[in-house]
């Protein structure tokens, strides 16, 4: 347990470290220790959906619902057998969900204006966090060159009871070996 919690650190200082937001490349760290995994996913909004902004019509806005719905399902992204059971799930969809103006309601601060520019040419990330019990575990699909067109690559940086490991991943080159 130990292990993994200072792993999870790790992985989150690597997160805070990654490149810079470059469209067409995913960000997935992954930690595994023992029976757990914990995978975390950092993909460009524009590549996820084509947009990064906040939704300028109901088709937007439906294309945001659906795409948290579908990423609450694990199976939606990866393959990783029938041998592990989600335990916890997480997403952070800031500025993008209609969620966000629920919030933005209640702010009461005039400096609005000033940001809206700003706001507007800044690039968007989607952070999506999965953890698993797994009886047995070496060996991962990523499905999302299949889900998202935008989607080029994927650099993996993980840390498993074999070891550390850092590769790309491609659509002709999907799977993941530890």
């Amino acid at each position: 347990m130990r292990t993994t919690i200072v792993s999870l650190a790790f992985i989150s200082g690597l997160s805070v470290a990654q490149p810079a937001h470059q469209h067409g490349l995913a960000v997935l760290n992954l930690v595994q220790d023992q029976q757990s995994l914990a995978l975390e996913l950092i993909i460009p909004a524009d590549s996820a959906l084509g947009f990064e902004h906040k939704p300028a019509n109901s088709q937007q806005e439906q294309q945001v619902e659906q795409l948290e719905t579908e990423l609450q399902q694990a199976s939606f992204l990866f393959d990783i057998g029938s041998q592990c059971v989600l335990s916890e799930f997480d997403i952070d969809m800031a500025g993008l969900s209609s969620h966000d103006d629920e919030h933005d309601e209640h702010d009461e601060h005039d400096e609005h204006d000033e940001h809206d520019e700003h706001d507007d040419s800044e690039h968007m990330d989607i952070h999506v966090h999965y953890q698993f019990n797994c009886e047995a575990i070496s060996q991962l699909r990523f499905k999302g060159f299949e889900v998202f067109e935008g989607l080029q690559h994927l650099d993996v940086r993980a840390i498993t009871d074999s070891g550390q490991h850092q590769t790309r991943l491609d659509p002709s080159n999907d799977t993941l070996d530890w």
